[in-house]
């Protein structure tokens, strides 16, 4: 960083202080610490200021030597020169400093190595309908993997027996987690799978396992079933094993700050059960079952 030097008639004001080094000169200096507003005024001596008709304000620190900032017109050309007198009290390397302001740092930029295929959303966004007031979609399958995909039914049972006793533990969240599966069947977010669904079936099935997660401070759903797709089956394939990878839909941090700053006024939503909003066509619906303790979907 550049620091210009400052003239003689300016620095005239400011001759009963002692600044930490010499200001006279044009001088290429580092940045050694950045300290925040936090701890700024905790090493500023606040009895003792000089302030010149240049614009420049000489302050007194707690470690001895004046710090001068501010800024003063330059009439040689006219410019606004601006100047900071920094204290050095440690190595930090500058690698550190730049990540400050680096733009990958700060998520700014998408990555370009991302394992995303645009012909994977092409072909998804094909099969989008709308069906019965909600948005239908059809899995992204990695056809090579899809035949693999198969999970004994045994193997999901015994899984529900050991939840089941976990959960007998907790009377109360047992009540709760088996009302959160009523509530979304009420909702046709899901479906019981009828006891004649016949033994012709071309569909794979597959069986999720889940497990409740509370969170009391939320107001609209405070026990919620979370599916473990990324658990294997038989033969060590999980539903998320054969599904494509799509573009990252999560909003940069970045953006969201941006976008919230150019508006007067910010408008935030919370959309009830926003993923089950979305319903899966009928040929994918038999790779997300599940077994509960009152109801078989």
């Amino acid at each position: 960083m550049f620091r210009p030097a400052i003239p003689m008639d300016v620095l005239s004001h400011f001759q009963e202080c002692t600044f930490s080094e010499d200001i006279h000169g044009d001088k290429n200096v580092s940045i050694d610490i950045l300290i925040g507003q936090d701890y700024y005024w905790k090493l500023i001596k606040t009895d003792s200021c000089v302030c010149s008709p240049s614009g420049l304000v000489a302050q007194e620190t707690v470690l001895g030597p004046w710090v001068l900032s501010g800024a003063y017109s330059n009439p040689s050309n006219n410019a606004l020169d601006f100047c900071r007198q920094l204290l050095c009290l440690t190595d930090i390397p500058q690698s550190d400093f730049r990540k400050l302001w680096d733009l990958e740092y700060l998520e700014c930029c998408h990555d370009k190595n991302a394992p995303y295929e645009p012909r994977v959303m092409k072909e998804f966004s094909k099969k989008i309908e709308y069906v019965d007031n909600r948005y239908q979609v059809a899995l992204p399958w990695v056809e090579s993997k899809m035949p693999q995909l198969r999970c004994k039914e045994s193997q999901s049972r015994q899984r529900l027996d050991n939840h089941e006793r976990k959960l007998s533990r907790d009377k109360i969240l047992k009540t709760g987690y088996d009302d959160v599966f009523r509530k979304i069947e009420a909702d046709s977010f899901i479906e019981e799978v009828p006891l004649d669904e016949g033994q012709n079936m071309t569909n794979s099935k597959f069986y999720l396992p889940h497990r409740p997660v509370v969170k009391m401070s939320s107001f609209s759903t405070k026990i919620r079933p979370v599916f473990d797709a990324s658990a294997s089956g038989s033969n060590t394939i999980s539903l998320n094993h054969c599904k494509e990878t799509g573009p990252n839909l999560l909003p940069l941090l970045s953006d969201v700050v941006m976008r919230f700053r150019r508006h007067k006024v910010a408008l935030c939503f919370d959309i009830e059960k926003a993923f089950l909003q979305i319903s899966v066509g009928p040929e994918d619906r038999d790779v997300h079952r599940f077994f509960s303790g009152r109801l078989t979907t």
